[in-house]
């Protein structure tokens, strides 16, 4: 599998995170500048609960300073999610809407 066709699968999951999540009222901000092993996106929900979002290929797992981090966020009661299909979405809508 090249590059590209990586890229586009996990843009694919993207978008259709970013669809799901934009009907809910999320604040779902792109974690750009942070440093290695932040996860992709940050999401403040409407009654300011935040949580942090891993986007990934189907089957595929964080690198081990991903980890790290998703550890270091979870230990300061922040929620962590890895999204690589339709229901890890379903489970991050239900955080949204229920939590």
């Amino acid at each position: 599998m090249t590059i590209s066709e990586r890229d586009r699968l996990e843009s694919s999951i993207e978008t259709t995170f970013l669809n799901r999540m934009s009907p809910l009222g999320v604040l779902c901000m792109k974690a750009e500048g942070l440093g290695k092993g932040w996860p992709d996106r940050i999401l403040i929900s409407h009654d300011a609960r935040v949580a942090f979002v891993e986007l990934k290929k189907k089957g595929k797992k964080p690198e081990p300073a991903q980890k790290g981090v998703h550890r270091k966020l979870r230990s300061r009661g922040f929620s962590v999610f890895l999204v690589d299909c339709i229901a890890d979405i379903d489970d991050v809508a239900e955080w949204v809407k229920y939590a």
